[in-house]
């Protein structure tokens, strides 16, 4: 008995001294059975975040999905025929990263059919109030606490024609408008307010927030006679707690549909559009300006990899953006460190976007575009799209409320020979992207 006590526990620490070996020699974590037999398609997965990975075939798994967490995060690891297990990192930690899966007596048929009834192929979404100008669109929108502030915005309706131009078809705007007014919305309400200020009449531009400030950035302005399009010249600024408005002339970066963030005290300005010919084509702008907000000094801090309209958001010190627009929708994954100034492409899209709405939660940034959400996890650079039915472009989306919130965006296209606002607002759960599928 003795003997084969002694057998016993030497077998068991060679299993565990090899795996632990396996792990720490290839930066991974290790997954396998009670007989120390690796275990692939195990599904390690970290409910706060949203986001997990397979074990390869070797029952390997990356460690960088643990980077951003805490010490009492839940990670689920969990596969057909085996139980799941719940352990906090501490644990996973404490075994180095190792875990053994028991087999479950449940009958594998059982466990698929009711798996494959759970998901759904599409995220389920609830309207809330739209905007008071339901046709309003390329507006500049930010959160402030619990409101949405919403500023300007293209109120034009326009029809695409045929052209024997080369550079493409002729637009004819049946209506041609860009709004002055300052919508509120309230988050716990459910409701919106429309202010009594007047604002210059501006479309296609950033709207910030600093100190309690709003920053009206870009974008372009029509003529008195609605003829000619001009870009904007002014920054707006509007105080939130005096209710006054002031213009800032100085605007080294005049472009329409650009990038713009706060970092710190800074203001930075990217990219966008500076011209338009008369068949429609664009030049683009390659250039990056940064004001300093406490003294209203500018800077140029050189150019962006491509020329083209852009959107992203900020993370880690990092300014991300995802696709864009040069003439041809992009789907590069640029990263621009605010700390060194050094662009570097992190990866590509899963599919190509416009000016997606863009907006973080925790270490996920989530993108949406026509009927497609991209969750892409910054500390793994990995990706899980779902389907949405939905079709707008270029809407806003914020985080706020344990929701996505979804504003604003256009339908239509060269396809349907039309474009229209969609000023609606919808809300999506969090707990959706658990139960979709996803590819």
């Amino acid at each position: 008995m003795e003997k084969w006590l002694k057998t016993g526990f030497l077998f068991w620490m060679s299993i565990v001294a090899s795996v632990f070996v396996a792990a720490q020699t290839r930066s991974q974590g290790f997954v396998c059975d009670t007989q120390g037999q690796p275990l692939p398609e195990v599904n390690v997965y970290v409910p706060r975040l949203q986001c997990g990975m397979a074990t390869d075939e070797s029952g390997h798994y990356d460690l960088k999905i643990f980077t951003s967490l805490q010490e009492k995060d839940s990670i689920r690891f969990s596969a057909i025929g085996y139980h799941t297990y719940y352990m906090t990192l501490a644990d996973v930690r404490g075994n180095s990263f190792v875990v053994f899966m028991r087999e479950s007596s449940t009958p594998l048929e059982e466990v698929t059919v009711v798996g494959k009834r759970e998901l759904k192929l599409w995220l389920d979404y609830e309207a809330l109030a739209p905007l008071p100008n339901r046709g309003l669109y390329a507006f500049g929108a930010v959160q402030v606490g619990n409101d949405f502030y919403v500023t300007g915005g293209d109120e034009s309706r326009l029809q695409i024609q045929p052209s024997a131009n080369i550079e493409g078809p002729t637009s004819v705007f049946v209506y041609e408008n860009y709004g002055d007014k300052l919508y509120v919305y309230d988050i716990q309400k459910n409701e919106w307010d429309v202010s009594q200020l007047k604002l210059p009449s501006r479309a296609y531009h950033s709207l910030l927030l600093y100190r309690q400030r709003l920053y009206m950035v870009g974008g372009k302005k029509l003529s008195t006679n609605r003829k000619i399009e001009w870009l904007e010249a002014t920054i707006d600024i509007y105080d939130l707690k005096r209710d006054t408005l002031v213009e800032d002339e100085t605007n080294p970066h005049q472009a329409v549909s650009a990038a713009a963030f706060i970092y710190g005290d800074q203001m930075v300005v990217m990219g966008g559009s500076v011209k338009r010919a008369a068949s429609g084509r664009r030049t683009y702008s390659d250039k990056i300006h940064m004001q300093d907000l406490r003294k209203g000094y500018w800077y140029e801090l050189g150019k962006m990899p491509v020329a083209m309209e852009c959107r992203g958001v900020v993370h880690d010190d990092k300014f991300y953006v995802f696709g864009g627009y040069d003439g041809t929708v992009r789907d590069e994954i640029w990263s621009y460190d605010l700390r060194t100034t050094r662009w570097n492409l992190e990866g590509r899209l899963r599919y190509p976007m416009r000016r997606p709405g863009v907006a973080v939660v925790g270490d996920n940034a989530y993108i949406l575009e026509g009927k497609k959400v991209i969750a892409y996890h910054f500390p793994t650079q990995t990706q899980r799209v779902y389907g949405i039915d939905l079709g707008i472009t270029e809407c806003e989306l914020f985080f706020a409320d344990g929701k996505l919130h979804v504003l604003g965006g256009m339908h239509g296209g060269k396809e349907t020979m039309s474009f229209e606002g969609d000023a609606r607002l919808y809300a999506i759960g969090m707990g959706e992207f658990e139960n979709t599928y996803y590819e």
